[in-house]
């Protein structure tokens, strides 16, 4: 590969890396008002691209253009090579409503679809179904010691900060709350569950009558985002520099 192609390689990577970070920090700020989401960001790398060629194989060949010799250089840049997601506390927002739950502390609420399928999530805006189970406000059954919660009334709803359940003055189970390291998530604020990776949390609170609100800082999030297109911009620009070199060397080898 010639330095000049080089050269383009290196821009181009860095501006889609950079449009990576924009798309990360476009989605966090459209979630801002999302119950119990946690921002993400783009996890880098240094890459180093040595800047060597081969000479001509044989001494009659013609010295191709745009080749320049060159020893002990190299280019760097900064490749994005995955999603970092940050599990900071978010804000605790008090609602007055009996079926809203927030944890505070580390761990995430274990919910299931119908078909059993699990997901882990620290959105605690629940609701009650029509058979009396507890349900998350997109439809999941959540999920407790014992498996899906049932109340025998919705109106009499008592969660102490452990997490036990009273309905009507009994106990009517348990929240189950689980840590585990997340990185997949599955829409706007349910993350995949792993069994092997997942084990009882023995750090949090359950605030009952309050919602976790989305741990994204606006303000963070615009510096980043200015951040970010001055970074793509000058990517940009590396890459038209040299694809006007390369048309240089071309027309130098035409001369």
């Amino acid at each position: 590969m010639s330095i000049t192609a080089q050269i383009l390689f290196v821009g181009a990577s860095g501006a889609k890396a950079m449009e990576r970070k924009l798309e990360s920090i476009t989605n966090n700020i459209a979630n801002v008002d999302t119950p119990g989401y946690k921002r993400e960001g783009i996890r880098f790398s240094t890459v180093y691209v040595p800047l060597t060629q081969l000479p001509p194989s044989k001494p009659k060949d013609p010295v191709p253009t745009g080749y320049i010799p060159t020893y002990n250089l190299a280019l760097e840049y900064a490749g994005a090579i995955g999603n970092v997601i940050y599990l900071e506390q978010g804000p605790l927002r008090e609602t007055g409503n009996k079926l809203d739950f927030a944890i505070e502390g580390e761990g995430f609420f274990l919910v299931e679809d119908e078909k059993g399928n699990r997901f882990l999530t620290r959105d605690g805006s629940f609701k009650v179904n029509s058979e009396g189970f507890l349900m998350t406000s997109s439809g999941y059954y959540v999920i407790g010691k014992g498996g899906r919660i049932r109340l025998s009334d919705s109106y009499d709803v008592y969660v102490s900060e452990d997490g036990k359940i009273f309905s009507r003055g009994e106990e009517a189970g348990r929240f189950l709350i689980l840590k585990q390291s997340v990185d997949k998530r599955v829409g706007k604020n349910l993350w995949v569950y792993n069994e092997n990776l997942a084990e009882p949390s023995d750090n949090f609170k359950i605030y009952q009558g309050y919602i976790e609100d989305s741990n994204v800082n606006v303000v963070y999030e615009m510096a980043k985002m200015i951040e970010a297109h001055r970074e793509f911009d000058a990517n940009l620009n590396v890459v038209k520099s040299g694809d006007e070199l390369l048309g240089y060397l071309n027309e130098f080898g035409r001369v």
